[in-house]
């Protein structure tokens, strides 16, 4: 299996642990009724190239409009989509064309001395709403309405753990790691702003490799959402193999460069 392909298994693998799913000839439908106005649970992916544009994009728009969800579109396989790219422009949709990182930890584990003011923990019961806290001042994940259902699906997943870190007894970093057979990937990881800058997020990347490597977990990856994100994590092992051309689609709202820039 070609590793472009791999790749959007293993996020579609991922979306289903937050969005149910109506698998179509064309791609997949995901919803989740629950938290409408998160982009990764409600969109539908297209991969193939359909063979009537015009009967799935009014399936696609039926589909969302019947639960007062706006129409969506993420586009794979982008170079043979530009049908499918002008029937949407003319029919009102904004679109962004994305060009995203696939980066892999190359297995080294780096040994750091703990700072001593700082200290990691699994999300649990106990720190559940410490952890909701931090990830709902975080602009970048899209404010407290999206992520409050969205973490909360995730805390109960049996794949997903979340771990929260505190600086001088307040917690400012998270992250989420998703497990899928024996690989991972790093999700959701930030810094409050005004602790960014001290070396936080490199402690929390550490201490994370080194828990997946005593899980033998065989491959650990990350989804950079920016340039400035992929230089980061290429400072604590990661590589970038990829670059996934991909395709969004929206009726109304802003895109994924335009929420960045904000």
């Amino acid at each position: 299996m070609e590793i472009i392909t791999y790749i959007e298994k293993i996020k579609n693998a991922y979306l289903e642990t937050f969005a149910a799913k109506l698998e179509r000839p064309w791609g997949i439908l995901f919803y989740n009724t629950d938290n409408p106005t998160y982009y990764d649970a409600n969109h539908a992916y297209i991969r193939r190239v359909p063979a009537d544009i015009d009967r799935v994009v009014d399936e696609v728009i039926e589909f969302y409009k019947s639960k007062e969800i706006i129409p969506r579109f993420y586009i794979y396989n982008l170079e043979k989509q530009s049908c499918l790219q002008e029937t949407l422009e003319k029919r009102g949709f904004s679109f962004e064309e994305l060009l995203d990182p696939i980066q892999l930890w190359n297995s080294k584990v780096v040994e750091v001395e703990n700072r001593g003011l700082i200290r990691i923990e699994e999300v649990s019961k106990e720190n559940f709403y410490d952890a909701l806290e931090v990830q709902s001042k975080i602009k970048e994940f899209g404010g407290r309405e999206i992520r409050e259902q969205a973490f909360q699906a995730e805390f109960n997943h049996p794949n997903h753990s979340s771990f929260l870190l505190s600086y001088k007894d307040k917690p400012c970093s998270i992250a989420s790691v998703f497990r899928y057979q024996e690989e991972a990937i790093l999700e959701n990881l930030a810094t409050l702003e005004e602790f960014r800058g001290q070396g936080l997020i490199g402690e929390l990347i550490y201490y994370l490799q080194r828990k997946m490597y005593e899980q033998k977990v065989k491959k650990l990856w990350v989804f950079p959402i920016s340039k400035r994100a992929e230089e980061v994590y290429k400072k604590y092992n990661f590589k970038t193999i990829t670059k996934l051309r991909t395709g969004h689609a929206f009726l109304r709202g802003k895109g994924f460069k335009k929420i960045q820039e904000d």
